[in-house]
C-alpha cells in the first residue's frame, strides 16, 4: 500500500503535534511516533531495528549498554546533502563520558551527521568520505534538559542548542556523500555511549530541512 502523501485534493495526514516538515518525529515522552503515519509503539516505526525499547514516563532510557537503531530508513536516500537531526534530552546526573546523542550515517563513520555531548558542551561531527567538513562546539551547563540540533543544506551547516544562537558556516561545497539511511540514538557500535533520557527525536530530509531551529532560538 502506498504511503500517505500531500497532493492535490489530499489533506495533510500529519497530526498537529508532528513538527512541520519532519520525516520522522519520535515523541518518546508522550508515546506517539510519526514515520509517515501515526504509530502507537516505537517498535512499529518503519525501520526500527533495535531490541525492545526501554521507556519510562519521560522517554527512551539510554544507559550506555546499547544504541537504538533504525536501519534503511525509507525516503532518506534521496536527500543527499540536506538533513537535520534534533534531540531533546536530559543527561544522567554525574555522567562523565562523552557520548553520541544521535547519528545519521551510511554504515560507517566515513559519511555521518552526528550530535555529541561532552557533558559541558554540545558538539558536532559532519563527515564526507572520511573528511571532517563541519565540527563545532557550543558550551552548555551539564545535567540539564535541552534541545540539540544539527543540520546541513546546500547553503548552510549549523549546530544549535535551544535558547542559544546557532553556530553556522557556509555549507561546505561537499561532494555527494553516501545516502545517510541509518539512524542511531545513544551511541555508535557501542562507542561513546549516551547516558540519559531521550525525550524526543526529530529528523528532516530533503527540501523540508529547516535552515535553523524551526522553533526559534
Amino acid at each position: 500500500m502506498p504511503e500517505l502523501g500531500i497532493g492535490l485534493g489530499r489533506p495533510d495526514p500529519r497530526p498537529s503535534w508532528v513538527t512541520v516538515g519532519a520525516r520522522f518525529d519520535l515523541d518518546f515522552e508522550h508515546g506517539r511516533y510519526w514515520d509517515g503515519r501515526v504509530r502507537s509503539r516505537v517498535e512499529d516505526v518503519t525501520a526500527w531495528a533495535g531490541g525492545a525499547p526501554v521507556l519510562d514516563a519521560e522517554g527512551l532510557i539510554c544507559d550506555g549498554s546499547q544504541a537504538w537503531v533504525f536501519d534503511d530508513l525509507p525516503g532518506l536516500s534521496d536527500a543527499r546533502t540536506a538533513y537535520a537531526v534534533r534531540v531533546e534530552l536530559t543527561e544522567e546526573l554525574g555522567a562523565s563520558d562523552p557520548g553520541y546523542l544521535a547519528i545519521l550515517h551510511a554504515g560507517s563513520l566515513a559519511d555521518r551527521l552526528a550530535l555529541l555531548t561532552t557533558r559541558t558542551g554540545l558538539a558536532s561531527r559532519m563527515t564526507v568520505s572520511g573528511q571532517e567538513v563541519f565540527t563545532r562546539t557550543i558550551a552548555q551547563p551539564a545535567n540539564s534538559r535541552y534541545h540539540a540540533m544539527l543540520g546541513v543544506r546546500p547553503d548552510i551547516a549549523y549546530l544549535e542548542r535551544h535558547s542559544h544562537l546557532p553556530v553556522t558556516d557556509n555549507a561546505v561545497a561537499m561532494p555527494p556523500w553516501s545516502a545517510l539511511t541509518v539512524l542511531e540514538i545513544g551511541g555508535f557500535n557501542a562507542t561513546l555511549p549516551l547516558k540519559g533520557v531521550v525525550h524526543r527525536l526529530t529528523v528532516w530530509a530533503g527540501l523540508a530541512v529547516p535552515s535553523t531551529n524551526p522553533d526559534g532560538p
